[in-house]
């Protein structure tokens, strides 16, 4: 969100880029990493607090660029929505899966607070 130094809306930051974060969970947000790689994202609260979870892997895909190769996932999904989406959905197969909460990586630029933050969420 806006209090995240990591967060592409840090400090209330709304650029073209970045619009699909201010709207409601539920929306995509793709952007383009290093020029060559697309990251896809969840907006997780209400319209306007831009809170987002990227998706990082699969089990056959272990890496969110390698994600989203593997699903060939491209920009044309920014903004929609993924609910009774045509191109892509979300499914809950039942399992109660445990979780380990990690340090997130590839983040340098931000403040160490937010370095630190244990916001990497990895099935056990």
């Amino acid at each position: 969100g806006e209090i995240d130094s990591a967060c592409h809306t840090y400090n209330g930051k709304r650029t073209k880029r970045v619009k699909p974060m201010w709207q409601d969970g539920g929306t995509i947000y793709i952007y383009l990493c290093y020029g060559m790689h697309y990251m896809f994202n969840i907006v997780s609260c209400r319209a306007g607090q831009p809170e987002a979870v990227l998706i990082r892997a699969t089990k056959q895909a272990n890496g969110p660029a390698k994600l989203t190769k593997f699903l060939n996932i491209t920009k044309e999904l920014n903004g929609q929505s993924v609910v009774n989406n045509k191109n892509i959905s979300i499914w809950d197969d039942g399992v109660k899966y445990g979780f380990t909460s990690l340090e997130r990586v590839g983040i340098s630029y931000a403040l160490p607070k937010d370095i630190k933050a244990k916001l990497r969420f990895v099935m056990k």
